[in-house]
């Protein structure tokens, strides 16, 4: 996953109290679960917008070019940042909800990573999800202390994140991705079979010769 984030300005809902710019910042996949998982059809991002004078909107978007896919889950970190009364907006086809236990992130960045918000689709994962062309948006109240700059620099530094769960790609693989300025996990590393069966071989054999040249404690 690319660290450095993507970011792209806009202007958008010119309004009485004037222009508000939105941030974007690309959803990475960073498991690798199937053949799909570095696919370039793939693109999932997720726009952050203020929204009045201490609310901050996120809208997940689903741009992937494989229609099949859909997210059927959603993550967030940052409840110090983030208020735990959100707001889920669905858009047409999307119907995901507050209540809904959902898997936690994979990949090795459940123990990374400390999830303060997560939820899904209310039903059929595939019929109420995120598809292909679709959005989902999240309103937070900012806490006190914080502003929407401070929002987005909490994103950059990766004090708060976004992941998603995308599901039904073409293998039937599901993969994770997680907003790109957030670290990926170190890989761990998986000995090779003729590797692992060389070191028990090794370790067998040392056992062996510790055991003949080991004194006997019972002779004088």
């Amino acid at each position: 996953m690319n660290n450095l984030p993507k970011i792209a300005f806009c202007l958008c809902l010119l309004t009485v109290a004037g222009v508000h710019a939105s941030v974007i910042y690309d959803l990475g996949v960073y498991t690798d679960n199937g053949a799909f998982a570095d696919d370039p059809g793939l693109d999932m991002y997720v726009e952050v917008s203020q929204y009045g004078q201490d609310q901050v909107l996120f809208e997940i978007v689903n741009a992937n070019l494989i229609d099949s896919s859909s997210i059927k889950a959603v993550y967030f970190g940052g409840d110090k940042y983030l208020d735990r009364k959100l707001t889920i907006v669905n858009s047409s086809g999307v119907n995901f909800v507050k209540d809904k236990k959902v898997a936690q992130l994979q990949g090795g960045m459940n123990s990374v990573l400390d999830t303060d918000f997560s939820f899904g689709t209310k039903k059929k994962p595939t019929k109420d999800g995120i598809n292909a062309g679709e959005k989902l948006g999240v309103i937070f109240d900012i806490e006190n202390g914080y502003d929407f700059d401070a929002i987005n620099a909490k994103i950059a530094s990766g004090n708060i994140f976004v992941g998603v769960h995308l599901i039904a790609l073409p293998d039937d693989s599901s993969e994770w991705a997680l907003n790109n300025t957030v670290p990926s996990p170190d890989p761990v590393p998986i000995p090779e079979p003729a590797t692992l069966a060389l070191f028990t071989f090794g370790a067998a054999a040392l056992a062996m010769s510790k055991r003949k040249t080991k004194p006997d404690l019972l002779q004088n």
